[in-house]
């Protein structure tokens, strides 16, 4: 039971949690924006519906395969090691997509950013429960569940304006600066962490 007298906005006092969340929130954001603008990307380009199935594919077999690995990862490094990881293979992918006009070379950047940013939704989950004070595991992954919705809600209709503005190859780049930022926050809980 979660001690009494515990509210649920407790929860962002903690710098901890918030970094997690905001991590989390970035990782979300990433990942379905990739999914939603590599094929509008592949159609400015000219590929054919099936070459951007299977671009997707690649991320899809990717994730797959990362996930085989994560409890391996986890005994390894720590969770702030990893979402560093995350966020420089998110950043690395979103940035070369604009130089990518082939289906076979966007497939291996769409499987280089499932390697690293699968991983990042199961870390970002274990990284809350473990930060979560005694009692408090399932009210702290549901703030998680609410953000993360907020962002999925929210981060399409924000990235669908900005495109409009700076169009689709410019979203990938904005993207890569904020797995950038995304980098820094886990550098910084890291070395916190130590």
């Amino acid at each position: 039971p979660a001690p009494a007298g515990q509210r649920m906005i407790d929860l962002f006092r903690d710098t901890d949690m918030r970094r997690v969340l905001i991590a989390g929130a970035v990782v979300m954001t990433g990942i379905d924006l990739f999914q939603l603008y590599i094929p509008l990307y592949g159609h400015q380009i000219g590929l054919s519906a099936s070459a951007i199935g299977g671009v997707l594919a690649m991320l899809a077999t990717a994730v797959f395969i990362v996930r085989f690995f994560l409890a391996r990862l986890i005994e390894r490094h720590s969770g702030e090691k990893l979402l560093l990881w995350v966020f420089l293979t998110g950043a690395v992918a979103f940035a070369l997509v604009p130089f990518t006009t082939n289906a076979w070379v966007l497939g291996a950047v769409a499987f280089l950013f499932g390697l690293g940013m699968g991983i990042g939704i199961p870390l970002t989950v274990i990284m809350m429960f473990a930060n979560s004070a005694e009692g408090r595991s399932g009210q702290t992954l549901g703030l998680r569940l609410t953000v993360n919705n907020a962002v999925r809600m929210s981060g399409p209709m924000a990235f669908g304006a900005l495109g409009a503005v700076v169009g689709v190859t410019g979203v990938f780049w904005v993207l890569a600066g904020v797995m950038v930022v995304g980098a820094g926050l886990a550098h910084i809980s890291g070395a916190k962490a130590k």
